[in-house]
């Protein structure tokens, strides 16, 4: 399950813990982000060990630049400040097994 997260959480969820996490950077106004959050949902249940985060550009726009977002949707996984690898556009849930398997 994807939690909705924030520029402001992103240091205590993400960064200052040791759990690997994979962040999804969308928007509401997105059909291709509606899909990938679809297809991380249907996944995450047998990733138990990583957190999964929904950040919306729309509500958080200074991240964007901060983490150079060029297009949405845009998948990152981290293990704690360590960014292991991106994805973006209409990824599959090969892919996004691919990325998730890099962070365990």
């Amino acid at each position: 399950m994807l939690t909705e997260i924030m520029s402001n959480e992103l240091a205590e969820k993400v960064f200052h813990t040791n759990t690997p996490a994979a962040i999804l950077f969308s928007s509401t106004y997105c059909g291709t982000c509606k899909k990938v959050t679809a297809r991380i949902e249907t996944i995450a249940g047998g990733y138990g060990k990583i957190n999964f985060f929904k950040l919306d550009v729309t509500k958080n726009p200074q991240d964007l630049a901060q983490y150079q977002i060029l297009h949405i949707p845009t998948l990152v996984f981290f293990k704690g400040h360590d960014e292991l690898d991106r994805m973006n556009g209409d990824i599959t849930e090969d892919k996004i097994k691919e990325g998730l398997n890099k962070l365990i």
